[in-house]
């Protein structure tokens, strides 16, 4: 029989909250960030761990607060996405050429100088035996939330913390499997984790979006293992809706949240601008980021969520209006038909008072006239 650990392992692995398969259309990704976000709610209560997280340049994920991201937009930008000119191709604007500098700006994750290359890298066995034994099953096979259980668990802030939240946020936020297993891949690079800010993680991030779209193009129904949240980001960032923007800062990904990218969808959507965005027009050679213009008032998540709710209560409130004015116009017709029919009983009416009327207005003497004129026919027949 096994233990209440054993089975919360199991539990952890097989229904990982946030982290289920989430479809819309053709898309599907088994990457969330909620992972990361959980993790650092508990990193952030020890100094050491979060120390530890900002030595290796990873400091930025504090300031994560996307848990969700919303699909429809998702799909749409995937779509869009040019992988062999790593550039997003949005209608009506010039192609948005993307380049390591975005990456960082965005993510905020090092630029370094190393490159996360296989061959610039041999597998350390013994790190890998050493990261193996952590886990029950002594495996690399390990589920992404059984990796997001452990590191919440456990309050060291070693070498081992750096490697295992790097391997999350590499599984979660980077460079996915197209099963809920960690990307075991990346250990290959962490042997020193001195040098976990020297390497280029920016372009890491690129290359594997790249590479993910070029794998999804080949088969759309597999899960995109690409970065979904920097290419969401990046957008919102880069082509701006006036009714929901978020205060710039660096990385952008401080000024966002989940409900933010929610009504961002929904606005698109109500205003049927997905699939026909005409968004500012962009230097498709630049390699920095254009500071957007900012307004006085800067929306809080709660205050998006009231507009993405005034936008649905708007368009109740519209095919009302619209069905209102075509019942006035028959209202308006039929009043039209029931005065006329009325004007023309009172015209008739009025017709016969006034030779009623007349009658009584003559002088008296034509009245006794009259009546002798009478007589006097009668009188002759």
């Amino acid at each position: 029989m096994k233990s209440s650990n054993e089975l919360q392992v199991l539990k952890s692995g097989n229904e990982v909250e946030g982290l289920k398969s989430h479809i819309h259309g053709t898309l599907h990704s088994r990457m969330s960030p909620s992972s990361i976000v959980q993790v650092m709610e508990s990193v952030l209560l020890s100094q050491n761990q979060l120390k530890a997280v900002r030595d290796i340049g990873f400091g930025s994920m504090e300031f994560l607060k996307v848990t969700q991201l919303p699909l429809r937009l998702g799909l749409w930008l995937v779509q869009h996405f040019n992988a062999k000119t790593c550039s997003l191709n949005i209608p009506d604007s010039d192609p948005f050429r993307i380049t390591e500098d975005h990456v960082h700006e965005v993510l905020g994750l090092p630029i370094g100088g190393i490159e996360i290359d296989k061959n610039n890298f041999s597998r350390n066995k013994k790190v890998i035996q050493q990261w193996k034994k952590q886990f029950q099953s002594n495996s690399l096979s390990i589920k992404i939330g059984e990796l997001k259980e452990f590191l919440k668990e456990h309050k060291s802030a070693g070498a081992m913390l750096k490697r295992n939240f790097v391997v999350l946020c590499v599984s979660t936020l980077m460079d996915g499997k197209q099963n809920m297993n960690i990307n075991s891949d990346i250990l290959t690079f962490l042997s020193d984790v001195d040098k976990i800010k020297d390497l280029n993680w920016s372009k890491y991030i690129l290359d594997s979006l790249v590479k993910g779209k070029l794998l999804w193009e080949e088969r759309p129904t597999r899960s995109f293992p690409g970065s979904l949240l920097f290419l969401m980001l990046l957008y919102v960032d880069q082509f701006v809706l006036e009714e929901v923007r978020a205060a710039r800062e660096i990385p952008i990904l401080k000024g966002w949240t989940t409900a933010m990218l929610s009504t961002r969808e929904k606005l698109e959507l109500f205003k049927g601008r997905l699939g026909n965005i005409r968004a500012k027009k962009l230097d498709a050679g630049s390699s920095s980021m254009t500071q957007p213009k900012m307004e006085k008032f800067i929306p809080s998540e709660v205050e998006t969520q009231v507009v993405a709710n005034k936008l649905i209560i708007l368009t109740k409130l519209r095919e009302k209006y619209t069905l209102g004015i075509i019942t006035s116009e028959v209202n308006t017709i039929q009043s039209v038909k029931e005065i006329s029919q009325k004007k023309k009983k009172q015209s008739k009416v009025s017709v016969a008072d006034k030779e009623e009327n007349a009658e009584k207005e003559k002088p008296e003497e034509e009245k006794v006239q009259g009546r002798k004129s009478k007589r006097l026919k009668k009188a002759e027949c």
